[in-house]
């Protein structure tokens, strides 16, 4: 005899209430797929980013069971956004500080942006958290032209990038995607759900396009016209404005600059609470010079 799944007996108040505690404990942000999985098929995972089990070949099982499931009760892993949505309107009218927002392809419990500045105060004696200007550049080459090999990035760089790629892999920015179906089969190189997580992403569709940065950039009074990124520029000046646009978005600032209040704190929570993640201080030659960055007219065009 077929048993229905426990969370389906319970009342709305109380699947609301499983949802939140689960949120509330999860270290990263949990997928709906991943929440249907753990209350409804019950296969539980400990892989955030897909919900797929450790053992491939109960896939088709796995799968068969979850469809049977959806069919018979007439559930999907949406009924859990409709959850969410109202757990959401529940703490706005009872006034309560936190939210659930969705970042990195998941939801996760956060404060709201109004207490940012309260906690602000809570977290002021922790130490500030920077990306050197060399890992910045390569980060957002990587973001902005994934999947890319390390050839593909030292070319747009105009240096070897070696040690930066190294350093973002061993911090979890970027991963290894696949191999480029080229001569040697280079590595090809994407970023990270923490990469996400950090910059306030729910996915790479929110990377902010070039020419919106342009329109940005054109109702801010302190945002002179030599950021704009067009085919008139010369290539050294493209790829300053590419940088700089991207600075700008992200609230990131010049890190030739030996002010210590223009640090940027990595947040979990509405800049908030910082993530505990090293200082990447790379020691390599490139940094050393803010000229040697530089991206062709084509590639340019290309990233708008």
């Amino acid at each position: 005899m077929e048993i229905k799944p426990p969370f389906l007996n319970l009342s709305k108040d109380e699947q609301k209430s499983a949802i939140e505690v689960l949120l509330f404990a999860a270290e990263e942000p949990l997928t709906l797929k991943y929440l249907f999985d753990l209350l409804i098929v019950n296969i539980a995972t400990l892989n955030f980013d897909d919900g797929d089990s450790e053992n491939s070949d109960d896939k088709p099982k796995q799968i068969s069971f979850a469809q049977e499931i959806m069919k018979k009760y007439n559930i999907a892993p949406e009924y859990f956004l409709e959850l969410i949505n109202e757990i959401n309107i529940d703490l706005v009218e009872t006034n309560r500080p936190f939210q659930i927002i969705n970042i990195a392809g998941g939801y996760q419990f956060a404060t709201r942006p109004e207490y940012g500045e309260l906690l602000q105060r809570l977290t002021r004696t922790k130490s500030k958290r920077k990306f050197s200007q060399a890992s910045l550049e390569t980060l957002s080459i990587i973001a902005y032209k994934q999947p890319v090999t390390k050839a593909e990035i030292e070319q747009i760089r105009g240096v070897n990038s070696n040690e930066i790629v190294n350093t973002l892999l061993e911090k979890n920015f970027i991963k290894i995607v696949g191999r480029k179906d080229a001569l040697g089969k280079p590595l090809l190189f994407g970023t990270t759900p923490l990469f996400l997580k950090t910059f306030g992403l729910k996915s790479l569709e929110d990377l902010p396009k070039l020419r919106e940065i342009e329109d940005i950039a054109s109702d801010e009074s302190n945002i002179t016209s030599h950021i704009e990124v067009t085919l008139d520029l010369t290539d050294e000046e493209n790829a300053k404005a590419i940088q700089e646009t991207i600075d700008e978005v992200y609230g990131i600032p010049d890190f030739t600059d030996d002010n210590t209040d223009d640090d940027v704190n990595l947040t979990k929570l509405d800049s908030s609470e910082e993530y505990d993640i090293d200082y990447l201080n790379e020691e390599s030659e490139d940094e050393s010079s803010e000229d040697e960055f530089t991206i062709s007219k084509n590639q340019a065009e290309k990233m708008t």
